[in-house]
Formats: structure tokens, sequence, C-alpha cells
């Protein structure tokens, strides 16, 4: 079965649906490359940004991937929810960030410029599975 957002899994919902310890998911997967991303771009951008804003993305990025295994681990569907629609939450804070002239001003060179176009994608891709999650568990509430 196809799960939005999840990926192709046998036994259908199992592991996302009943908490049981499984495979790391696709979305967690996903997750973590984003988080590895931002922490690149902040390195590549140096002190080119406030340390304000460097922690904020820093616990906002950190937040998604948490939210995200939190969900898996609960077992009723609410539950599920409500941790998709925090990491979702705080997935917008970082996009945010990271579309802000800020960041776009501080990327200055190619590692940093590639860096922060790898933290947009992986961000936006991320954005439409958790997307596909919360409309997915929405349904059954």
């Amino acid at each position: 079965m196809v799960v939005p957002g999840v990926g192709r899994q046998s036994g259908g919902m199992k592991g996302i649906r009943d908490g049981t310890p499984r495979r790391e998911l696709p979305v967690q997967r996903l997750a973590r490359a984003f988080e590895g991303a931002v922490k690149e771009l902040l390195h590549r951008v140096g002190s080119g940004i406030d340390d304000d804003l460097r922690d904020q993305l820093t616990r906002a990025a950190s937040s998604v991937l948490l939210n995200l295994n939190e969900a898996v681990s609960h077992e009723t569907r609410r539950q599920k929810l409500h941790f998709f629609r925090i990491a979702k939450g705080s997935l917008g804070e970082c996009l945010g960030a990271l579309h802000s002239d800020t960041i776009r001003r501080a990327a200055r060179g190619a590692p940093a410029r590639e860096a922060l176009r790898l933290a947009r994608n992986h961000g936006s891709q991320l954005m439409g599975q958790l997307a596909r999650l919360t409309r997915y568990f929405s349904r059954f509430t």
C-alpha cells in the first residue's frame, strides 16, 4: 500500500499506524536530510547571519525531525496528526527563513549557494509529504 508522504511499505500502515519500531520511514529520512542541509548551510554562511536567526533556524529544523519521530511513536491517529501538524509548522518557519533576504545575502559563493539550494529543495519536498500526511490523518479525526 502506498501511504501519502510515506512511500511504499509492506504491511500497509504498520509502523506509522501502531507505533511499532520499524525501519526509518522515507519522510523521516527526508527530514534528517533537511536538518543536515540546514546545518551545512549555516556552516557555509559562517558569521554572515546573526546568532539569533542561526539559533532559531537550527532549533526549528531539529523540531521538524523530532516531531515526526514523536508522531510515529504515538498510537492514535489524532496524536499522530497533532505532531505532524507541529512538524509542518516548524518546517514552514524554516522555509520562511531560507527564503529571506538575510539568508540569501549571506549565502555568498558557490558552496553556500548550493547548500541553500539543497536546503530549500529538501524543505519543499518535505512540506509536500507533510501536507499529504496531515490530509491523510485528518480524514480519521
